[in-house]
């Protein structure tokens, strides 16, 4: 299996209709959490063990609504896996890198990505 990147974020729907993305802050750059696939596992169990082991999420609690392909500054391709959840308590640790910002704080996010769909199979 050739290793690569893979990136996703969560969406956290509030009772109030508000939504909020799980977003890393990269010294001072908002990008989307992106880590690579490791060699024994697909590119959605290499996210999900780095969301469940290294941020302390229980991914028994998201909801997979989304797969895309982000291209990174027209260099490198990759998976785009969002998920969603409504149960605000998903995070168990205090990340200073990783966190929740609303639509409004991550619209400069998408100047370095160039998204499109992927096929279902």
């Amino acid at each position: 299996m050739i290793s690569k990147n893979i990136c996703g974020t969560i969406i956290l729907n509030h009772s109030d209709g508000r939504k909020e993305f799980f977003v890393m802050n990269e010294d001072g750059k908002l990008i989307f959490p992106k880590v690579q696939q490791a060699k024994e596992k697909t590119a959605l169990g290499s996210l999900l063990t780095y969301f469940n082991d290294v941020l302390d999420i229980d991914v028994n609690h998201l909801l997979l609504v989304e797969l895309n392909s982000l291209e990174l500054n027209h260099k490198e391709r990759m998976p785009f896996y969002v998920f969603e959840t409504s149960d605000l308590n998903l995070i168990k640790n205090n990340h200073n890198e990783i966190n929740w910002y609303s639509a409004k704080e991550i619209g400069g996010i998408f100047e370095n990505y160039e998204i499109s769909g992927v096929p279902i199979f």
